[in-house]
């Protein structure tokens, strides 16, 4: 093991590169010196790029380190701004990218990537044959902008593309994407702390802030903030095509979408893993079609917890949720702007959906409040519906008997969308846990079985602040 350090400003690639004063100046010196190359292999070394330097070049990688504890990593060193690669001023197509035959791990930090010229491709792409191939890649405060291909291809151009298992992102920020910033088809990963924005970039091709595709066994999304705002083509969040697995967790996020004022199909969250626990988001956006809405739930057994979810469009709906044993409790979902749409829908028609639980939450400003397909069917009580054109109907709009528990009165919510302290939603819902340590409350107390908020203001997992979604 080694320590081997590279500028772009002051090295020579005839240095010994092991000491600051004698660095290299390239990365390609880094890939023949340290046999990371197709004739290479695994090492486990690490790689310091000086702050301030730029790099236009790629690297290509067949090899990495030769286990967790000892990856390949690459880091930074010095003061200033982070090192770069800027592969595209090179005449390169992709920034970092890793051999589909692998079997290194690799721990990336601290420096940046760009690449806006012709025929660019990707920031970092590593692609293994299946999502269940591990990879064992860590990306920490690595940041991936401006990926555009001057060329203007019909097809994706990505920032980052991963496909193995065993991936994790932390502190990340990746923005000015062509396409998706973020493309996954991992059977196991993390995406926290990350800021992604301005995807879809040019406006002509779609493209989703974080996409996530197939069977995902354990993952976990958390304290990201997805900002699709700029662009009304696809969505912050996506997971499709998950028809199994175990399931994962997706909470205290931030999922902005542009308000559409056409057809798009655009949600702030779609997600069809089955069995996820989705709780303490923040959701805004919406379309006027009424095939599309803020968030769909279309994986079984899934847990939607303690979510705000704001409609800011004319003519759009809330929530959708269209799968079996369904729980959503302690949910806000207002329409901010008209009494238009469905805020909170079950199933489609005749599709026979059973086993969901409609408990404690907030239902404000649509045409209709709760919405029930034919076929199907739910439990549902202790829900604020009001200021809806009908509180509880049919998917023809014929008015339905809300439950004796549910509440009609106008209820307060602060700029938060937090139930004030008068409001009727204060103490008024029902305990929605049955085995388990108690949910707390905003002080961070236990909750007893008879002081339950109805609204987005307690969880089944954490508490829920105002901090949360501001």
């Amino acid at each position: 093991m080694a320590t081997y350090y590279v500028d772009s400003i002051a090295g020579l690639d005839t240095n010994s590169g092991l000491t600051e004063q004698l660095p290299w100046k390239t990365l390609a010196k880094v890939i023949t010196a340290l046999g990371l190359g197709s004739t290479g292999a695994n090492v486990s070394h690490t790689v310091l790029l000086k702050r301030g330097s730029t790099f236009n070049e790629r690297m290509t990688l067949y090899f990495g380190g030769i286990s967790l504890t000892q990856p390949l990593i690459i880091d930074a060193y010095g003061t200033g701004a982070k090192p770069v690669i800027n592969f595209a001023a090179g005449g390169q197509v992709r920034g970092i990218s890793v051999a589909s035959t692998c079997t290194g791990f690799f721990d990336f930090r601290n420096f940046a990537i760009t690449g806006n010229g012709p025929g660019v491709e990707y920031g970092i792409l590593y692609q293994r044959t299946l999502a269940t191939d591990n990879i064992y890649t860590t990306l920490t405060n690595v940041d991936v902008y401006d990926i555009f291909d001057t060329n203007l291809p019909a097809s994706d151009r990505n920032g980052i593309m991963i496909r193995g298992n065993n991936f994790t992102m932390d502190g990340c920020v990746v923005h000015d994407i062509a396409t998706d910033g973020i493309w996954l088809a991992c059977d196991t990963f993390t995406i926290k702390n990350c800021n992604v924005y301005n995807c879809a970039l040019d406006g002509r091709l779609a493209g989703d802030c974080l996409q996530v595709t197939g069977t995902v066994n354990a993952f976990t999304i958390e304290d990201n903030v997805l900002d699709h705002t700029n662009s009304s083509i696809k969505h912050p969040l996506v997971i499709s095509g998950a028809s199994a697995g175990s399931g994962g967790t997706i909470r205290r996020n931030k999922l902005l979408m542009k308000p559409s004022t056409t057809a798009e199909a655009c949600y702030a969250l779609y997600c069809d893993q089955p069995n996820a626990k989705i709780y303490n988001n923040y959701l805004s956006g919406g379309t006027t079609s009424l095939s599309y809405n803020v968030a769909n739930i279309l994986g079984a057994g899934t847990s939607f917890y303690g979510n705000v979810v704001l409609c800011n469009v004319a003519g759009g709906n809330g929530l959708i949720i269209d799968a079996n044993n369904i729980t959503a409790y302690n949910n806000t979902v207002v329409n901010t702007v008209a009494n238009t749409g469905t805020g909170f829908g079950l199933g489609q028609a005749n599709t026979g959906k059973t086993g969901l639980v409609i408990k404690n939450n907030i239902v404000k400003g649509f045409a209709r409040g709760l919405e029930k397909h034919t076929g199907s069917s739910w439990v549902e009580g202790y829900n604020i519906v009001t200021g809806n054109v009908i509180a509880y109907s049919d998917q023809s709009g014929n008015s339905l008997t809300l439950d004796a528990t549910d509440i009609t009165t106008s209820t307060t919510l602060d700029s938060n969308y937090i139930p004030t302290s008068n409001s009727p939603a204060i103490a008024a819902g029902t305990k929605y846990w049955n085995t388990g340590p108690r949910p707390s409350d905003l002080n961070g107390k236990p909750l007893p079985d008879y002081f339950i908020d109805i609204g987005a203001v307690q969880s089944t997992y954490n508490t829920f602040h105002p901090a949360n979604i501001g």
